[in-house]
């Protein structure tokens, strides 16, 4: 158990008057992200908890809000100009685990492989704007991120990130060619 990040996510709870376990879809096989905040913080703020048959088994920082440099430099897709902003809900089996060399070394990574919803907030203001949703493949992905003190930047447009301290240790719950559940709530 990633006791650090669990003490980390408790405190977050207690700040909120919430309890752990949060409630998660009965069978979740994958993974809950709690996204802390609606404001493009540039940091590893978030929480990725893994579930097997909806038992919770271990816990991650991450941030599944994109980093500085993309909210202030979006992408333009489908004629909508913004940073993708994945947005609360449940995407079943949506991504499967792979290999891959994309970031110039060897690494697991889990790709969307099925239609998620988003939000493009193209206004840089560093508040996530939930307007212009569109729904398909973005390629919002799961992989690494930098380090858990250096800021989110440009490992993230929009995908979720683990920092590189706890990728290691989450990839072990990862089989390649599985796929995924997701399940995002921002508290």
């Amino acid at each position: 158990m990633n006791k650090i990040t669990f003490n980390r996510f408790i405190e977050f709870l207690n700040s909120k008057n919430l309890k752990h376990p949060i409630k998660v879809p009965k069978y979740l096989n994958g993974f809950a992200f709690v996204r802390t905040t609606n404001f493009f913080d540039d940091k590893y703020n978030d929480f990725c908890l893994i579930y097997r048959n909806g038992v919770f088994i271990d816990i991650f920082a991450c941030s599944t809000r994109a980093g500085k440099y993309w909210v202030y430099n979006p992408v333009t897709y489908g004629g909508i100009k913004g940073v993708a902003v994945l947005l609360d809900g449940l995407y079943p089996k949506t991504w499967w685990a792979v290999h891959t060399y994309r970031f110039g070394f060897y690494s697991i990574e889990l790709q969307q492989v099925r239609n998620v919803r988003v939000a493009r907030d193209g206004n840089k203001n560093d508040v996530i704007d939930i307007s212009n949703i569109q729904e398909g493949l973005f390629g919002i992905n799961i992989h690494i991120g930098g380090t858990f003190l250096s800021n989110v930047d440009r490992w993230s447009a929009g995908c979720i990130v683990i920092p590189k301290d706890q990728y290691d240790l989450f990839t072990k719950y990862i089989q390649i060619g599985n796929l995924y559940d997701g399940y995002l709530i921002t508290l």
